[in-house]
């Protein structure tokens, strides 16, 4: 009988494992050109991964994979940032992790305000899911995080 119950518990277990969603959310593109913004990179993904995490955070069908995760693995691989192929191997490490989808957004500056843009990216194609993106978000600088709730609430379906 115990037999029997280990059985039908880690059959469970792996069932939940495999059916769960692996996603990561990538650093911001600044498509302005200028360096000054470059701080909103790393930032907007860091408010939008905890976020997600936060609105996630107890249900078994989706899994946030920290960023962090995929640059120890570029760091094992030996790749350096500036190098032309870096997200080309990025690609491969967040293969490597078994993430399926990856959010991924970019930022432009014009005339006083930022223009928002982000996508669910299915890793298998790489290529942009044509139904869950959110697009032309217009902010202020000092409102630009008021952007994350409207990400997280227009791709979120994308997880359920």
């Amino acid at each position: 009988m115990k037999k029997l119950s280990f059985l039908v518990f880690f059959f469970f277990l792996t069932v939940t494992a495999f059916s769960q969603i692996r996603v990561t959310v990538i650093p911001f593109i600044n498509t302005s050109g200028n360096m000054k913004f470059n701080k909103f990179n790393l930032m907007l993904q860091d408010s939008l991964q905890k976020s997600f995490i936060a609105k996630f955070n107890g249900t078994e069908k989706t899994v946030f994979v920290p960023f962090d995760s995929v640059e120890a693995v570029l760091t094992g691989m030996n790749v350096d940032p500036s190098n032309p192929q870096y997200l080309s191997d990025m690609w491969k490490a967040i293969k490597k992790l078994n993430i399926q989808k990856v959010v991924s957004g970019d930022f432009n500056y014009e005339a006083d305000k930022f223009l928002i843009n982000a996508s669910i990216i299915k890793v298998s194609s790489k290529l942009p899911d044509n139904i869950f993106k959110v697009q032309d978000l217009f902010y202020n600088e000092d409102k630009i995080f008021d952007c994350i709730k409207v990400i997280v609430d227009g791709l979120s379906g994308s997880f359920q």
